[in-house]
């Protein structure tokens, strides 16, 4: 018989309010605001990306922007789902500065596949509905067994990003992007399993009566989920387009 991982949920008083509690609706609505505050940062910096870029005085603090970005949305990704108390300021921070990198991944693919940003936001929210249909009919079920699938591809992702890194001083360029393609597919399939957990622990809490503040942490873990795979996406179809090239 399969478990459900997220049968055991927290329900401390972080999490557990006797007044409001956690809704589908709830949940819904932090998500879109997280998105859309990735969504409008991603657009400013793809808008004004060129300017800088053109602005010799702006190129160093641009890209120091960029890392510093990334640390924080890292940061603020995994503390804001374990500091259940901090999530809601967190998950906004998270939205903000990795909408930074979004932006910037966007327009550098777009550069060389014009479009792609519109065919991996559609291609992110068809797979977020095929996994959110197939999650409530009961064919995915977030069991022991897929976090130990969910283990082993984080592995052979690892493994292959090596291989990517090593083939790139020995051999040519499309066997080069053909081992960056196979690293992206399994990428994928790892952001296609964060969903089945997302959607088990958004179950979780409102079945547990968590309170409202445990919406921000299922919000902002489903939000990571889909930036992920936006991005694992737009990098496909730019290794694609560049192994078609070659």
């Amino acid at each position: 018989m399969r478990t459900n991982l997220f049968d055991k949920i927290d329900t401390s008083s972080s999490y557990y309010d006797e007044v409001d509690r956690a809704s589908v609706k709830g949940i819904i609505f932090k998500t879109v605001i997280l998105l859309l505050l990735a969504v409008t940062s991603a657009t400013m910096l793809f808008i004004f990306l060129p300017e800088m870029l053109n602005d010799e005085s702006k190129i160093i603090p641009f890209y120091a922007l960029l890392i510093v970005s990334s640390i924080i949305a890292l940061i603020c990704g995994i503390a804001g789902r374990f500091e259940t108390r901090a999530t809601k300021y967190l998950a906004v921070i998270y939205a903000l500065a990795e909408g930074i990198t979004v932006g910037f991944l966007t327009r550098l693919v777009e550069y060389y596949v014009p479009g792609a940003g519109i065919m991996a936001l559609s291609a992110t929210f068809a797979i977020f509905a095929v996994v959110l249909i197939l999650y409530s009919v009961g064919i995915l079920r977030a069991t022991s067994r897929l976090m130990g699938i969910f283990i082993a591809v984080m592995i052979g992702a690892l493994l292959l990003s090596i291989t990517s890194l090593v083939a790139w001083f020995f051999v040519t360029d499309h066997t080069y992007f053909i081992i960056c393609i196979a690293v992206e597919v399994v990428l994928l399939i790892e952001g296609v399993i964060s969903l089945v957990f997302n959607f088990a622990e958004a179950d979780a809490v409102i079945k547990a009566g968590c309170s409202k503040n445990a919406e921000w942490c299922v919000s902002l873990g489903l939000s990571i989920s889909l930036i992920f795979i936006y991005i694992d996406i737009l990098r496909l179809i730019f290794y694609i387009a560049a192994a078609n090239r070659n």
